[in-house]
């Protein structure tokens, strides 16, 4: 296991700060839009539930029919795995950050704000054949450890999420959820732009079995003497 190149991976870093940055905006509307469903919107329990899960079934639908197209994308050599990766990843940040953005300026109005959230959220499950799929890209022998590291720490946010709103939001007005959206949709952003500079759809050096390693010599050799 080469832990130290790893560790030095600047594509890894790029999937585990996207990832941390996905995941804030993931766990903001996990964690308190029931909370906000009942103290700004004033639906009933029963609303209240199905509402709040609505964003996430549409999240669910997002990232099964973004996994096709993924892949006929790459399959069909439209685009190399980088871009492919890259495009569904800023689709997943950018996107939701938008409505987010849009949330805030909903107001009291039941429909927008419920719409704007659940397409937030379904729009985000682009990420799923993005950067949430890239371990495997990066380095296929090693693809489910490095899946166990990115979601460790994707994780913290899971963790600051909650305090950060609970902080803004603590008198229960308007203007604190405002804040939460636009921090959330700020973080979104920052993981768009790292992920657009350093992300990568190619296997890493320190991936590659003796073999390969050979075979990559081998051709780099025969391009060299043409």
């Amino acid at each position: 296991m080469p832990l130290l190149s790893m560790s030095m991976s600047v594509p890894l870093w790029a999937i585990i700060i996207t990832q941390m940055c996905s995941n804030w905006s993931y766990y903001t509307l996990l964690t308190s839009l029931p909370t906000y469903m009942d103290n700004v919107m004033h639906f009933d329990l029963k609303s209240n539930g199905f509402l709040s899960a609505l964003p996430y079934l549409g999240g669910w639908l997002m990232s099964m029919l973004s996994g096709v197209v993924a892949d006929s994308l790459i399959e069909r050599e439209v685009f190399s795995v980088t871009v492919v990766r890259k495009l569904f990843t800023l689709l997943g940040l950018i996107l939701p950050a938008a409505f987010l953005v849009a949330v805030s300026f909903s107001g009291c109005n039941h429909i927008l704000a419920v719409t704007f959230l659940t397409l937030s959220t379904t729009l985000g499950g682009f990420t799923a054949s993005g950067v949430y799929i890239n371990q495997i890209d990066i380095a296929p022998r090693y693809a489910g450890f490095l899946m166990g590291i990115s979601n460790t720490f994707g994780t913290i946010p899971g963790v600051l999420a909650p305090i950060v709103t609970g902080y803004f939001t603590e008198g229960h007005t308007m203007a604190g959820w405002m804040k939460v959206f636009w921090v959330a949709a700020g973080i979104n952003m920052g993981g768009a732009l790292v992920y657009t500079i350093f992300g990568s759809g190619k296997i890493q050096p320190w991936a590659n079995t003796e073999d390969e390693r050979a075979e990559i010599e081998k051709e780099r050799s025969r391009f060299i003497s043409t």
